[in-house]
């Protein structure tokens, strides 16, 4: 069961503290570093998640810093050159790990080494760049499911007040994220897919829809019948799981006969699940899957009699044109969920 934690000391500002640029500077020094020797690591935590965004959002305590095993001494005999001091101790799983204080005896660096294995496989880790330098993070949605995990072991489930925040920047649910996941839309899903459409139709339109004959009702709705496989060979139509159960879903395709672009037809949430970051992991989805397949742009028809539509699609990182259409330039890499952050 996840709960909320009191709030830290330091998190009770919204300024960002002068420790804080000191972390951020310390981390950025290590990326060069290890870019200029061509040395493996990945910064963790907190942290990670804010290099991802591009931007220093909270006050943080130190660095989650994770260099191979084999690098160890290389790490430490420079730390000890910038003049920081190096203290070891003991972890039972682990062995030896190391804190890295600076001269007022301030904990800078949380020093954990890892074996390559561990962590370079899959999608755990992603290359951002940061104030024009490459830096090696742990990918954010781990960031997040080690928070849950360790709340579960060493507060009862009770996330902090700064985990909350990280995953409100993510545009996650703390309560869903272990059970969803993303995926491609099947042929299987038509009927909760269709199910969505109705509910969020009857939404929008209240007693409007439920007076519509039937075939009117079915002009309104995005998920006929007759379209579905169309929309499925597209390779840009989306759904999100939540304990197996389909909550929402995403019809988008390439603008046929040009190529580069993606337009996102329709994009729903099942009303009892909105508010909870649905709507931004099937942004995310799409913008990542643009990205693969060398899309330049993704466009959108905003409603803006919606106003919960258009905040979604900034959030995302959509920039409006007119206040009908929202548009992402893929290859420039804004809004969150780009690969460049500056």
């Amino acid at each position: 069961m996840i709960k909320t934690q009191r709030a830290w000391p330091r998190y009770k500002t919204n300024i960002i503290d002068s420790f804080t640029l000191q972390l951020e500077n310390l981390a950025l020094n290590i990326a060069r570093h290890a870019h200029k020797h061509n040395r493996k690591y990945v910064i963790g935590s907190g942290l990670a998640i804010d290099f991802y965004l591009g931007r220093i959002s909270r006050n943080h305590y130190d660095i989650d810093f994770h260099p191979l095993f084999n690098d160890v001494g290389w790490w430490l005999e420079w730390f000890r050159s910038q003049g920081y001091t190096v203290i070891e101790r003991e972890e039972k799983k682990v062995g030896l790990v190391y804190e890295i204080k600076s001269v007022n005896n301030e904990l800078l660096v949380d020093f954990w080494p890892i074996a390559k294995d561990v962590v370079w496989k899959d999608e755990n880790v992603k290359t951002v760049i940061y104030k024009n330098t490459p830096l090696i993070i742990e990918d954010p949605n781990t960031v997040l499911a080690s928070k849950i995990k360790y709340a579960n072991e060493h507060y009862k489930g009770r996330l902090r007040v700064q985990d909350l925040h990280d995953f409100s920047l993510m545009g996650q649910d703390p309560f869903m994220l272990t059970d969803t996941k993303v995926r491609l839309m099947c042929e299987g899903d038509y009927e909760r897919v269709h199910e969505i459409d109705i509910l969020t139709q009857e939404q929008y339109l209240g007693k409007v829809f439920d007076q519509m004959g039937v075939e009117e009702q079915d002009d309104n709705l995005i998920s006929r019948r007759s379209d579905f496989q169309t929309n499925l060979d597209t390779g840009y139509c989306f759904v999100v799981e939540c304990e197996g159960k389909i909550v929402g879903f995403m019809f988008a395709h390439e603008t046929l006969p040009f190529h580069g672009v993606v337009f996102i037809r329709h994009i729903a949430v099942d009303p009892s699940f909105q508010g909870r970051g649905i709507g931004l992991l099937l942004y995310k989805q799409l913008i990542e899957r643009a990205e693969e397949n060398g899309v330049d742009e993704i466009r959108g028809l905003i409603n803006t009699d919606n106003p919960n539509s258009i905040k979604l699609a900034v959030k995302a990182g959509f920039e409006l044109k007119d206040r009908k259409e929202a548009v992402f330039q893929v290859r420039e890499g804004r809004g969150q969920y780009g690969n460049k952050h500056n």
